[in-house]
């Protein structure tokens, strides 16, 4: 079982998802880089308000910051037995950095979706604020103002889901993240990911290919 994975692919691509029941199912470290810029932001922590004024941009934060950050979380004892890496690297400096400190990756999961499902998906994305659950509003018939379905509380559009922050990420990540398949896949790192199923279904095809 390969127990040191990166999950790579664009915004609304499903990482989070898929990290959430790889982490469960194989008691893994799930270290989601939106997470931990999200807590930063809401913590109102020096880190945080870059990190604010970055994301409402629609930016990547800047390669040195974001290593620092995930050096810091792999040196905690849950990552010993096994790691995912959910937002990181978003570029080939960052991948060459986790490199040269000595993080050696087993695994890289591409999850590869189509462009316009990929937007579609962002636009009816809603996050619940108390469990972090994210529920795709179209798909599960919620609304706006609807409770989530895992804890009752309200759900809430993200920040960064407006219509021109999703392009201007979405542009950024074929400009800046994608080159990162290449990276791994001259390395034999890669493995194609058929991100475009239900979440079920991808899952599972996750999992034949760790094991």
């Amino acid at each position: 079982m390969f127990r040191r994975l990166i999950l790579l692919g664009p915004p609304g691509g499903g990482k989070g998802t898929q990290a959430g029941l790889l982490a469960e199912k194989y008691s893994l470290y799930h270290i989601s880089t939106g997470e931990v810029l999200r807590r930063a932001v809401r913590e109102e922590s020096e880190l945080g308000r870059k990190v604010e004024e970055i994301l409402s941009r629609g930016d990547l934060v800047p390669d040195e910051l974001m290593v620092d950050i995930i050096k810091e979380n792999l040196t905690e004892d849950r990552a010993t037995d096994g790691f995912i890496l959910d937002g990181f690297p978003r570029t080939v400096p960052q991948a060459q950095a986790l490199k040269e400190n000595g993080v050696e990756i087993d695994r890289v999961l591409f999850l590869d979706v189509p462009r316009d499902v990929l937007v579609k998906r962002l636009k009816g994305r809603r996050e619940c604020p108390s469990c972090k659950s994210i529920i795709n509003a179209e798909s599960s018939s919620v609304l706006d103002d609807g409770a989530c379905p895992q804890c009752g509380e309200k759900l809430e559009r993200r920040e960064d889901d407006t219509e021109e922050t999703i392009n201007k990420r979405l542009e950024i990540y074929f400009r800046r993240t994608h080159p990162l398949i290449d990276f791994y896949r001259q390395r034999g790192l890669l493995v194609d990911i058929d991100g475009d199923q239900n979440p079920e279904m991808v899952f599972q095809e996750i999992c034949d290919a760790l094991e």
